[in-house]
Order: structure tokens, then sequence, then C-alpha cells
């Protein structure tokens, strides 16, 4: 696939590349791809189009023996930093619902990057099939803060057509109080969202990956320690072996177990809870009425908490849930909120 992708892709990045290499490196050069009724339509700037073949070329000088002496010597493969330099979220598992990545492991059940092969294979396949059945599919990338879309949509809209509105507008996790916070991001993406009109499904989708540790952060530590007691029996029959260490154990911030209850305390939070101070805290009410929008009553494209625990204390595979969710990557809090066109 990478040779395949060297042949036909990477001379069209270095024809890119010629056109502009007299250009300011900070300003944005578009460029479409055409195959058959499908195109691919890029935005950058300068630097992130040169930094395009480095991913199809790699490092020139890790050839097939340095890359073998840097997998058999873990020390030679970081030698000049100290600290760990790859992130603990760079596990490929951890982007993909875990539950998914199971029914491709076949007979293999402890396989589960082999399940994860199959799995994506799997996914681009019908991905694949699905673009080649439509009559024109068309994308657009862009490099651009998510809060110059609607100036970056009216540059694209020729002088005479109606405005570009969408069916649907993820927005990641950009509504999280950390980057755009949800006025901003309702108040971005709401007038690019079709009109019920037009469409009566059309959706906004916002997933929160920090608000309940936000909101939970601002209940104190004796809330804390009242959801350890009561969590404690629970904890006990999902993972028992981490509470004996942290018994046994050194009582520091630094005890591994400690870390472990302290990840487990948290997926037996009562979410709604702590939502429901941060929609209050952050004003959903106003933010969705001056963008012109509400939340949808029952949600149409992904559950409000997908990733959290669902069977009970001595329900038949609770436990098994409960590992699942702690190797999976996941917090258990991913809230999701779909909005809709108020009028």
């Amino acid at each position: 696939m990478l040779r395949e992708l060297r042949q036909k892709i990477l001379p069209l990045i270095k024809d890119v590349l010629a056109k502009i290499e007299d250009e300011s490196g900070h300003d944005l050069f578009s460029k479409t791809f055409k195959v058959g009724s499908c195109s691919v339509r890029l935005i950058l700037s300068k630097e992130s189009w040169q930094l395009m073949p480095a991913y199809l070329l790699g490092a020139p000088e890790l050839d097939a023996a340095n890359a073998e002496m840097a997998r058999n010597s873990i020390i030679t493969f970081f030698p000049r930093t100290i600290e760990w330099p790859m992130k603990d979220s760079s596990d490929p598992l951890f982007d993909w619902d875990c539950h998914l990545v199971q029914t491709g492991c076949g007979n293999a059940k402890a396989d589960v990057y082999g399940a994860l092969y199959f799995y994506l294979r799997g996914l681009l396949r019908k991905f694949y099939r699905h673009l080649h059945s439509s009559a024109k599919t068309s994308f657009v990338v862009s490099h651009h803060n998510a809060i110059s879309l609607p100036e970056l949509m009216r540059d694209l809209q020729s002088s005479e057509s109606a405005p570009i509105l969408f069916d649907r507008i993820d927005c990641s996790n950009v509504a999280d109080e950390e980057f755009l916070g949800i006025k901003k991001t309702l108040a971005t993406v709401g007038p690019l969202l079709k009109p019920k009109s037009e469409n009566p499904h059309a959706t906004i989708l916002t997933p929160f990956l920090n608000a309940i540790d936000n909101a939970d952060s601002s209940s104190g530590n004796t809330g804390k320690r009242d959801a350890f007691r009561q969590h404690y029996r629970t904890l006990m029959s999902l993972n028992p072996w981490a509470l004996q260490e942290f018994h046994s154990g050194e009582p520091s911030l630094r005890n591994p177990a400690f870390v472990r209850i302290a990840g487990d305390t948290k997926l037996l939070r009562d979410h709604e809870k702590f939502f429901n101070m941060h929609m209050i805290k952050q004003d959903f009410s106003a933010a969705a009425f001056h963008a012109g929008v509400k939340m949808k009553q029952h949600h149409t494209i992904i559950e409000a908490w997908p990733m959290r625990l669902k069977k009970e204390q001595g329900e038949t595979g609770a436990k098994e849930e409960f590992e699942l969710l702690r190797a999976s990557g996941h917090v258990g809090c991913e809230r999701y909120v779909e909005w809709v066109k108020a009028e």
C-alpha cells in the first residue's frame, strides 16, 4: 500500500510544492485532486504541504538494518530525551470502539491488534465501496482554526450560489471549555446547519471529553472521599486485587494501586449529576438560544453515553465489561449532545 501511495500520491504533492516554492510559508494554498466522479480539495499552508512527503517517504536514514536495531534496543530509539516521548494515548486501539474491534478477532480472542487490523480493513473496504457506489463525492480538507469556518465557507461559495449549509456537523470536542467552549462552538456552526424545511434530520454533534472531570474537580476532596466509600463494595467485586495492593502498599500518590483505584472510581461516578452541573455552569440554554439551535430530546446518531458502564454490580458480564473499558483507553464519561435547528 505504501508503495502505491508513493507512486500515485507523492508526484501530485511534489507538483504542488513546485508551484508554491516561492510563496510565503504561512499562506494557504488549495489544490483539488479528481478521480472519476470523486474529488478531494486540500487547503493547507505551505508548511503543511512541505510536511506531507515525509509521511510517505519516511526517514531516509532509517533503513531496514537500523530499524531492526531500534526495535531490538529501545534505549537507542529515543537517545536524546529524559522523558518518554510517546503519549499513553498513542496506542492505536485507543481511537476505536473496543466492542466493535472485538467482533473481528474470530477465535484468536487475545490477538487485539490482529482484531484491530481486520476491523479497520473491513471498515475501509466498506467506505471504499460506498464512495464508488455514489454518483459524486467531494471532500474539502482545510487547515483552518474552527472559529474561521464560516469565513471559509463564504470563500468557497461562488458569487451566485446559495450559502453552503450542512446536513451534519461533527465538532470533535472543541466544545469542551478548554477549547472554544459551547457558546463559541454553537455560535460558529449553528448558522451553517441546514434548516428543518430543507432537512429535518440535520444535526450538530458535540462530544464532551472533559466536562465530567471538570465538574468533578469542583466538587472538592470531600465529594471524592464520599464517592470512594460509596463505590468501595463495587470495586471489591470488579477489581479486588487492586484494592488489596492499595491497602498493603505505601500510602502514597505514587502507589500504582492508588492510581488504578482513582481511575476505577471515576468509571463509577454519577455522570448525569456532573454533566448537569457542567451544563448549568456553561449556560447551555443561552448558548443554544443565541445560536438558533436546541438539544435533541432523543438521539438519532449516537448514544449520549456510548462508553459508560451499562451492567450493574453482580450482573453477568459486569466484570468483563469493566475490565474491557479499563483496557480500552476510554474513560467512560464521554458525553455526546445532538443539536437541531430551533425553528
